[in-house]
């Protein structure tokens, strides 16, 4: 199921960098850049965000904010008339049903966006 998963987001990653580099094109500042520009940014990305997703896993966060716990002015507005609406609901978190664990989750993530970094080096160099 994880390997799947794995090819299933790296397949999107990459459809999605095609049609972003193939826009880029259309648009490029000079004539002389090729495919090779976008591929090789693409590829810096893609490493960069698993290199990211490894160290928030081993702990490492860079946005790491506390949340504060001052009531919003919306929850305070609406506990003040007792009022029970869709808005009472918004602040809460989304809850997911998935069938992957979070050692999973993460493996997915790590895995497909290096094997889509790449890819996207490996196109930038044939180009």
């Amino acid at each position: 199921m994880i390997t799947r998963m794995v090819i299933q987001k790296t397949i999107v990653q990459l459809i999605f960098g095609g049609a972003l580099s193939c826009l880029y094109m259309l648009i490029r500042p000079y004539e002389a850049y090729t495919l090779a520009w976008p591929f090789g940014a693409l590829g810096a990305w893609f490493i960069l965000v698993a290199w990211f997703i490894y160290l928030k896993h081993d702990g490492l966060s860079i946005l790491n904010l506390p949340r504060s716990n001052k009531p919003s002015m919306m929850s305070r507005f609406f506990k003040k008339f007792k009022t029970r609406s869709f808005i009472d609901y918004v602040d809460s978190p989304v809850e997911t049903i998935d069938d992957l664990s979070d050692k999973e989750r993460y493996l997915v993530k790590v895995i497909s966006d290096s094997i889509t970094g790449a890819i996207f080096f490996i196109l930038c160099a044939i180009i």
